[in-house]
């Protein structure tokens, strides 16, 4: 069996204790990662209409991160989704399938986890539909407003010693303040565009 289908295999519990949640401060290679990753992909992605972004705390500087790179690629239209994922899964991602609304496109892929832990930094690269993009509201918004940061900053860092074997807890603890932001960045960009 291959450490994928092990990985995969795995219970939150174990998932939870062979990677913990663990916070570092901002680092300036972050950016240099993304961009790798950007490139990486960048002959996969040909031939569709696509943006990617950086986003997550890592793409936030100042602010505590799990040292995990989040890119979020919006694509018009996915023509054959089988290709795009063996295209990504060939340049050494892991496939994670998502559950959860068949009229949403939302392909998981990450990069760094294996039986013996985190390799830093990982990589979440999520492929979504043009348009789905609350990360880069929510990075937006993080960036313009130092108290908002703070805020996020101080949240994590609370939910990170609480929730240190538990991500999903840690993620479901930053949920309703993520929603706020992303809709005050809507109503922000909304008020903009009047």
């Amino acid at each position: 069996m291959d450490e994928a289908k092990i990985l995969g295999a795995m219970s939150t519990a174990e998932l939870g204790k062979l990677f913990p949640v663990t916070l570092s401060g901002h680092d300036e290679a972050w950016v240099s990662v993304f961009r790798r990753e950007a490139n990486v992909l960048a002959p996969v992605l040909r031939g569709y209409e696509a943006a990617v972004h950086h986003v997550g705390s890592t793409s936030i500087p100042g602010i505590v991160a799990k040292p995990i790179i989040d890119i979020l690629v919006e694509i018009k239209a996915c023509r054959d989704e089988k290709a795009l994922i063996d295209g990504i899964v060939a340049t050494g991602y892991f496939y994670t399938p998502q559950q959860g609304h068949p009229e949403r496109l939302h392909l998981m892929f990450v990069k760094g986890y294996s039986l013996q832990g985190m390799t830093f930094p990982g990589v979440h690269l999520h492929i979504r539909r043009w348009g789905d993009r609350d990360e880069v509201l929510f990075r937006d918004y993080l960036l313009r407003h130092d108290e908002a940061r703070r805020e996020y900053a101080a949240l994590k860092t609370g939910l990170a010693e609480r929730f240190h074997y538990d991500r999903e807890a840690y993620t479901a603890g930053k949920s309703a303040f993520v929603r706020r932001i992303v809709d005050l960045a809507a109503a922000e960009q909304e008020d903009e565009a009047s």
